[in-house]
């Protein structure tokens, strides 16, 4: 059987044509959307925020201790903890603006793929994974996504590198339907039970697109409203997991 198309190695080509990614520092197509992770980000902002009290409280008996201990006068503590304190934070908002950055240039490849793929994906998935990007309420994937769309379509063997990343799209629905993957909770057991599953669902996201499709269709419609893969299932090969 011949070896699936790179996914992931083909969007970047186009995101670098485009771009609209560092050559030095590949996103990971895989990782959370920007929804997503500026949510969790505020989630961690309000935790932290809830233990300000009892922080402050412990920092308060430590900063008597020592003050005690090495006699020496509360403003020098205070400096000190406060210095260490806005480097930590400085350091946090960094890594934080750099984890939405790469949320917004995964979006381009992503989105590049929803479009190359949404022929195939069930009623209302593609509209799901659009809530999760910067901008939720658009009904269109971004400009920039469109742009490497059109640069994988203008390639010369564009009908090829179309028809492979669909294929693997639909591989990915298939091997979830043939297995049972239908919850959150089965997919995680698969991914931890089988590692050629997690290899190629981690860093083939037309496959990653497949599978989450009916993990969410399953919650939503009927899974055999999934174009062609009732077919598809009875007469294709097996499902090859490499790539």
């Amino acid at each position: 059987m011949a070896e699936p198309i790179n996914t992931d190695a083909r969007l970047h080509v186009a995101m670098l044509k485009a771009h609209l990614e560092d050559p030095d520092q590949p996103v990971d197509l895989e990782g959370p959307l920007y929804q997503p992770k500026i949510a969790e980000q505020k989630k961690r902002l309000r935790e932290a925020s809830g233990e300000l009290v009892s922080e402050y409280a412990r920092e308060r008996l430590l900063d008597h201790v020592i003050r005690q201990a090495l006699d020496v006068g509360s403003d020098v503590l205070g400096g000190v903890a406060a210095a260490v304190e806005t480097l930590r934070c400085a350091v946090r908002n960094i890594d934080e603006g750099d984890q939405l950055n790469a949320a917004v240039k995964r979006e381009y490849g992503v989105g590049a793929c929803l479009e190359l793929c949404k022929s195939i994906l069930p009623p209302g998935f593609v509209e799901h994974v659009m809530r999760q990007f910067v901008d939720s309420s658009s009904d269109c994937v971004s400009p920039g996504a469109l742009e490497v769309e059109n640069i994988l379509l203008k390639s010369p063997d564009a009908e090829a590198v179309k028809a492979g990343i669909i294929a693997n799209c639909q591989d990915g629905q298939r091997y979830a339907l043939e297995h049972g993957i239908g919850s959150r909770r089965e997919l995680e057991t698969a991914l931890r039970e089988n590692p050629a599953f997690s290899d190629r669902y981690n860093h083939d996201i037309a496959f990653r697109l497949g599978t989450d499709s009916v993990v969410w269709v399953a919650s939503h419609i009927p899974l055999d409203s999934i174009p062609g893969l009732p077919t598809a299932i009875v007469s294709s090969a097996p499902i090859e997991l490499r790539g």
